[in-house]
C-alpha cells in the first residue's frame, strides 16, 4: 500500500496499518518529540448514506469501542498508548487521536495490520 501524503517516516507504517481498516481516514499526524507520535483520524464519512434515521456519531462511537479493545487485547502494553475522542466535528463527526509511545512504532504497526486482516482489509 502507498501513503498519498506528506507523512513523517518514522510513523509512516503506523499510517499505512490504519488506512488498511475500511472507513478509517488518517487526517495528521507527527511523529513527535520525548517519544510522542500522534496520529488523528477519522471513522466513516457524515455524506455515507446509512440506513434512514441512523446518524454516523453512532457508528463512530461503536468504532471507538471496538479499536480499543482491539488495541487493549493485542500486546502492547496499555501504558504505551492513547485512543482519544479528540472533538466533534460540527455534529456529524467525531475525530480521534492515537498517541503513542514511538519507540514501539513497528509493534503498533503491526498490531492494527493484524486487526486489519481479521476484517478483509480496505473495501
Amino acid at each position: 500500500m502507498t501513503v498519498h501524503a506528506y507523512v513523517d517516516t518514522g510513523i509512516s507504517k503506523v499510517i499505512e496499518a490504519l488506512n488498511l481498516i475500511p472507513r478509517v481516514h488518517t487526517v495528521a499526524s507527527c511523529q513527535g518529540d520525548y517519544h510522542e507520535a500522534t496520529v488523528w483520524l477519522r471513522f466513516g464519512d457524515y455524506q455515507e448514506k446509512l440506513p434512514e434515521g441512523r446518524r454516523i456519531l453512532y457508528d463512530q462511537a461503536d468504532f471507538y469501542v471496538w479499536f480499543h479493545g482491539k488495541l487493549f487485547s493485542s500486546n502492547l502494553l496499555p501504558e504505551n498508548y492513547k485512543l482519544i475522542v479528540s472533538g466533534v466535528i460540527g455534529t456529524d463527526e467525531i475525530e480521534f487521536t492515537l498517541k503513542f509511545d514511538d519507540r514501539i512504532t513497528d509493534e503498533m504497526a503491526d498490531a492494527i495490520r493484524k486487526i486489519a486482516q481479521t476484517l478483509g482489509g480496505r473495501p
